[in-house]
């Protein structure tokens, strides 16, 4: 593993006051800060949505793993009191809660770890440097290429284009990580810098100043971080993903891509459990082979009953077969034919 990981066994004694607990705890992380990673586990004897438990979780940026109650004393109301609590839930997956009979009343709760990861490759991107670009100076070179020499056609416009491009914009290069985020702004960035700089810093010298500096930019790249992807995704416009490459683009943060899923999928028809994989398949395709037919969409004739005839061009045995659907007579009602237009190959 790249990265050593802090782990931590606890227990919240009933009788114990709740600020007590998780202060004590927060000494002990604290204490060990220089851990990137870390995994709390044990009996909290507290639930998601008290201040106090809340306020601990956003301070270290810890997420539950699992969502499933673990404390069955009461059963018309169980509680989920029993955490694995992580700041890094993506290595965890396939999380569950099973009876074993070792408790009266708590579930055994456990995780799979993933320890390795597919590294992406770092992506390469050209972009313009407008750093030095003065548009008038730009506009007055175009103009002098373009008396100078004769533009014949489109690619000796673009030839002449981007000579001119080049020399006041040139292109340059710069390599960026895969996995970046499209929510990460410049403003993250450089908190994220400066965070990992004061860590530098409190590993030298090791003062309690140097780790509240510390500690205060680490809690801020926190609170940054999920401000600017609420931010993001709130102002998110449905033109932005309006196509299959843009809605990935935007939807990918939500997946992780670092492993397959290895759960099976299992369906119920009738009373049926179908787990086989191949049977699965068709009872799918089955669905969707069969799904128009309970849209109640009318039958248009122009599309059912094609006019037969001998025209063997694809092109235009279309334009004969739907020469009179409505949406093509009403095209032709709103066009004005005018003079007919000739290109020729300038010499």
């Amino acid at each position: 593993m790249k990265y050593k990981w802090l782990l931590c066994g606890t227990y919240h004694p009933p009788s114990q006051r709740d600020q007590y607990f998780f202060d004590s705890i927060s000494l002990g992380l604290d204490y060990f800060c220089t851990y990137e990673k870390i995994l709390l586990v044990g009996d909290f004897n507290a639930q998601i949505g008290e201040a106090v438990f809340d306020n601990f979780l956003d301070q270290y940026d810890l997420k539950a793993v699992n969502k499933e109650p673990t404390c069955y004393k009461n059963i018309d109301n169980p509680s989920r009191i029993d955490f694995i609590l992580t700041n890094n839930p993506k290595s965890f997956y396939n999380t569950k809660t099973i009876p074993i009979g070792l408790s009266d009343y708590h579930q055994l709760v456990f995780s799979i770890f993933k320890t390795t990861f597919v590294k992406a490759v770092p992506k390469e991107i050209f972009y313009r440097d407008f750093k030095n670009f003065d548009q008038n100076v730009f506009d007055e070179e175009v103009s002098k290429k373009f008396s100078e020499e004769r533009v014949k056609n489109y690619k000796c416009f673009e030839e002449q284009f981007l000579q001119a491009l080049n020399k006041f914009s040139p292109l340059k290069k710069k390599v960026v990580r895969a996995n970046h985020a499209p929510y990460v702004t410049k403003k993250m960035r450089k908190a994220i810098m400066k965070r990992s700089k004061l860590e530098n810093e409190y590993i030298k010298i090791k003062t309690s100043e140097s780790l509240r500096i510390y500690k205060k930019q680490k809690n801020y790249c926190s609170r940054l971080y999920k401000r600017e992807r609420k931010s993001y995704y709130n102002n998110l416009q449905v033109t932005d993903i309006i196509d299959n490459k843009m809605f990935w683009k935007s939807i990918q943060p939500f997946f992780s891509e670092k492993r397959k899923s290895i759960n099976k999928i299992t369906l119920v028809n009738d009373d049926n459990v179908i787990s086989d994989d191949a049977l699965v398949a068709e009872e799918i395709n089955e669905f969707f082979e069969n799904a128009p037919k309970s849209l109640d969409i009318k039958d248009s004739h122009y599309l059912k009953e094609l006019v037969t005839c001998n025209i063997t061009d694809s092109v235009d045995k279309a334009i004969y077969e739907f020469q009179n659907h409505p949406s093509i007579l009403l095209i032709k009602s709103e066009i004005t034919y005018t003079d007919r237009y000739s290109f020729y190959e300038a010499s």
